[in-house]
């Protein structure tokens, strides 16, 4: 039983810093290469092939860069989500202060207000944003026309993103 809960302890810990987790394969995979009969040798009588060099580089780099790539987009996707989560929750905390302390008028909403909201979520729907001022999408259209064409301060998150024809299924981002 306690050395599950070790291992537990320790797949838990290699997962929260992956960097142990690469230097452990390293490890690994230079003692099987030991193992098989890779040696580091200097014989300056020997003449290095150099093009089985490039071919062994080729290949370790054909593996690592994508692994390493697909890493560190899930790390800043993550990342990215969790600053998202934090400013949308700073954001609604701002708002009922901003009830508490206001009378029962409603403001109307500006620009900048739809602009603020689009850095806050950092990417987010033309709906999203008509749910959030708890408004319908036609009063929301021609502030992000004003935002997206005239001040050109936001961008749409994706090509497939057509402002000047559907407006209502765009996603924002800030420029």
């Amino acid at each position: 039983m306690k050395l599950f809960v070790q291992l537990k302890n320790m797949v838990t810990f290699l997962a929260k810093h992956p960097i142990y987790l690469l230097i452990i394969i390293e490890i690994i995979v230079a003692a099987i290469l030991y193992g098989v009969g890779f040696r580091i040798t200097y014989i300056p009588e020997l003449e290095n092939d150099w093009e089985a060099i490039s071919a062994c580089g080729t290949w370790f780099c054909g593996i690592v860069v994508p692994v390493a790539v697909v890493f560190i987009q899930h790390k800043i996707s993550v990342n990215e989500s969790n600053v998202s989560a934090s400013n949308e929750a700073l954001l609604q905390e701002i708002n009922n202060l901003k009830q508490q302390s206001k009378s029962a008028d409603i403001d109307s909403i500006s620009e900048e207000d739809i602009y603020r909201y689009i850095c806050i979520k950092m990417s987010v729907t033309t709906e999203e944003i008509a749910i959030h001022f708890k408004t319908d999408i036609s009063n929301i259209i021609p502030m992000l026309q004003e935002l997206f064409f005239v001040k050109k301060s936001i961008r749409t998150c994706s090509l497939e993103d057509d402002p000047q024809n559907n407006i209502e299924k765009c996603c924002w981002r800030r420029k």
